[in-house]
C-alpha cells in the first residue's frame, strides 16, 4: 500500500514538473505599469489594494503606461436571524471601481465586487477580527483581478 503511494506521488511530481505551467503573473508577461493610482472610498480597503499595485509601479519604456483611478466601498448587511430578532449571518460586500486611463487617454472602466458569509459569534471582537480578514482577502483577490483585467485586454 505505502509503495503505491510513493510511485503515484513520484508519478504526479514528473507531471507536475514537466507540465509546462507558468505563474499568471509572471512578470516577464505584464506589459504595463501604473503611473499614478488615485484612491477613493474605504481606507481599509485603498491600503490592501496598494500592497499589492505598488508593485506594478515601476517605471519602463518600454510598458504601456496606466493611470488607475479606484473608488471602494464595503458594506455589512444582515444575511439572517435568529427567532429573538439577533444576527445570526452576515453578508461582506467588497466593491471597487477601477478607472483605467491609457497614456493615449482611452478608458476602460470596470466594476469588481467580492463577498463572503460570516457567522456571527458571541464575543464580538473574535466577529470583528474575522471580519477584518475577510475585508483583506476580498480586497486582496480584487487587485489582483484589476491586473488580471488589464493583462486581458
Amino acid at each position: 500500500m505505502r509503495k503505491t503511494i510513493k510511485i503515484l506521488l513520484l508519478i504526479s511530481f514528473v507531471f507536475i514538473v514537466n507540465c509546462g505551467y507558468t505563474p499568471l503573473f509572471d512578470s516577464n508577461k505584464i506589459d504595463f505599469y501604473f503611473s499614478e493610482v488615485n484612491f477613493e472610498g474605504d481606507k481599509q480597503i485603498n491600503n490592501y489594494l496598494n500592497t499589492v499595485l505598488k508593485q506594478h509601479k515601476n517605471y519602463s519604456e518600454s510598458k504601456k503606461k496606466f493611470t488607475l483611478d479606484i473608488s471602494s466601498s464595503y458594506e455589512k448587511k444582515i444575511a439572517n436571524k435568529d427567532n429573538s430578532g439577533n444576527p445570526k449571518n452576515y453578508t461582506i460586500i467588497v466593491k471597487v471601481e477601477a478607472k483605467y486611463i491609457s497614456d493615449d487617454n482611452k478608458e476602460l472602466t470596470k466594476t469588481f465586487q467580492k463577498n463572503k458569509s460570516l457567522a456571527s459569534k458571541n464575543k464580538k471582537i473574535e466577529e470583528r477580527e474575522e471580519e477584518i480578514k475577510i475585508k483583506k482577502d476580498l480586497s486582496e483577490n480584487i487587485s489582483n483581478e484589476i491586473i488580471f483585467y488589464l493583462l486581458s485586454n
